[in-house]
């Protein structure tokens, strides 16, 4: 394979806009509903799109599906460039976490799920095209 990075294919547009498009979503979040006090009165759809757009980060930085020094352009767009979205992810668990005082409430159980697999693929090594 050549260093033009996994992607060369007709869908790579799609993976980069998605990732794009959960970066974002991450970002209302942590941004706007968690500092003004929403999140822990949403409905339970709207905990698993913020949860399901965090998996879909991770599991594009550790499938290795995108390179970020192939696609350098691409890398700054959606936050692989220097960690911001391992922050993203990191400040959305938290939020989640503290979002309520109840233990069994979905944002605070989904929190801490995020956080546990966010920490355990951390000690796993991020696939490089070399």
């Amino acid at each position: 394979m050549d260093d033009v990075g996994k992607l060369c294919c007709a869908n790579e547009r799609y993976i980069f806009r998605a990732c794009g498009a959960a970066r974002q979503l991450l970002r209302i979040c942590v941004d706007k509903m968690a500092p003004g006090g929403t999140l822990p009165f949403l409905p339970s759809r709207y905990i698993l799109w913020f949860t399901y757009a965090a998996i879909i980060l991770l599991k594009a930085i550790y499938s290795g599906a995108m390179s970020p020094t192939a696609h350098a352009g691409w890398a700054l767009m959606v936050g692989w460039a220097d960690n911001r979205t391992f922050m993203l992810i990191d400040r959305l668990s938290g939020c989640m976490a503290a979002a309520s005082t109840d233990k069994d409430h979905p944002a605070v159980r989904y929190g801490r799920q995020l956080a546990h697999l966010r920490k355990k693929l951390s000690g796993m090594e991020v696939c490089t095209w070399d």
